[in-house]
């Protein structure tokens, strides 16, 4: 779900204050107050106007206020509701919702307790200027649950089988191959806005290289870290890439060049060494968290509710560090001399 018109309704003083209660120094809450006191508006017209004096609305863009959106929106409204007992029990502690900024993401067993967790969500925002976005906000079901409607104040929410949240489909069956074929689609478009470049005979290799390595594989990559590709999603990311190499070379299938020398004429970075790298340097930030925030305690929970079914397991996240670098892998991501000594073997472990 989102909240409609979020940035520009969140006020200031519930918002220091609610830094203060999250345990924030005093002296960096001082400085934001600071910035936001001195913040000022001008509208553009036949001539500016003066100065108008900004008193509520976190700066859209800037990189701390979806931070600033958070602090506010945990204190001012989720900690005000009981959510005891709702959500997925991991290992004994309830995960009922996720945010980030003004998107929230609410965990639920059935129709029903989710749409009493949005009439509750729906009922502590009001007070303090928050509107649901029910236009944006969908619901999605799992195979284990039997689909109903959702309604929030008398609206009924759109049922989904897929959603981009957060940059990231997700698909109601936890399939990534949406997700891949979406960045592959995405890759293509990021090459489109560089076309007269990329196929003009005259741009140099090195300029048509560093565009694909700076431009269109980031696009193809992203959030590349929290993957669990099978060798089908290989195979499709590879191909897809090789069809832009040959693109950058202006050659075709008919002209029957080897991979091995297309790469070596174009010198990018192959995405599945990337998507590697990602996943190694994430997972060494993962092994070192010392707190008891969720990025580790999911990674490493096995769910002891339900019985698997039967057939080969869906592959997990964590599968090829475990493949490669043993079921200790987590204690030698500690060691950062012996996690970078590691990185090669697991970027050629096939």
């Amino acid at each position: 779900m989102l909240c409609k018109k979020a940035f520009d309704s969140i006020e200031y003083t519930p918002m220091f204050k609610a830094l203060e209660n999250q345990g924030v120094d005093e002296g960096y809450i001082n400085i934001i107050r600071d910035l936001y006191k001195r913040a000022t508006s001008t509208l553009k017209l036949h001539k500016d106007s003066d100065d108008i004096k900004l008193e509520r609305g976190a700066r859209q863009g800037d990189n701390i206020s979806p931070k600033l959106f958070t602090a506010c929106l945990q204190d001012t409204i989720l900690n005000q509701i009981n959510w005891d007992n709702r959500g997925i029990n991991i290992d004994g502690e309830y995960l009922a919702h996720l945010e980030f900024a003004d998107d929230i993401l609410l965990i639920a067993h059935s129709p029903q307790e989710l749409e009493q967790m949005l009439i509750d969500i729906h009922n502590a925002s009001k007070p303090v200027g928050l509107n649901m976005h029910l236009g944006k906000t969908k619901v999605m079901f799992n195979k284990h649950v039997t689909p109903a409607v959702v309604t929030v104040n008398g609206t009924i929410v759109e049922q989904v089988d897929s959603y981009v949240y957060l940059g990231r489909t997700i698909s109601h069956d936890g399939s990534l191959l949406p997700e891949i074929k979406r960045r592959i689609t995405l890759g293509w478009a990021a090459l489109r806005k560089f076309d007269n470049i990329i196929k003009s005979k005259k741009t140099s290799k090195r300029i048509k290289t560093k565009i694909h390595n700076e431009f269109i594989l980031p696009v193809m990559t992203y959030g590349s870290e929290t993957w669990a590709l099978n060798n089908n999603m290989e195979t499709l990311l590879a191909v897809a890439q090789r069809k832009i190499e040959r693109i950058m070379l202006n050659i075709t299938l008919k002209d029957r060049k080897p991979n091995t020398w297309i790469r070596q004429q174009t010198g990018i970075k192959d995405i599945i060494q990337t998507i590697k790298e990602s996943k190694h340097r994430w997972a060494g930030h993962v092994a070192r968290i010392s707190d008891n925030r969720w990025t580790i305690r999911v990674t490493e929970w096995t769910p002891r509710s339900w019985k698997r079914p039967k057939g080969r397991p869906g592959k997990r996240w964590r599968d090829d560090l475990t493949q490669c670098l043993g079921p200790t892998w987590r204690t030698t991501a500690k060691d950062r001399t012996c996690w970078k000594a590691s990185r090669e073997g697991f970027l050629l472990h096939e």
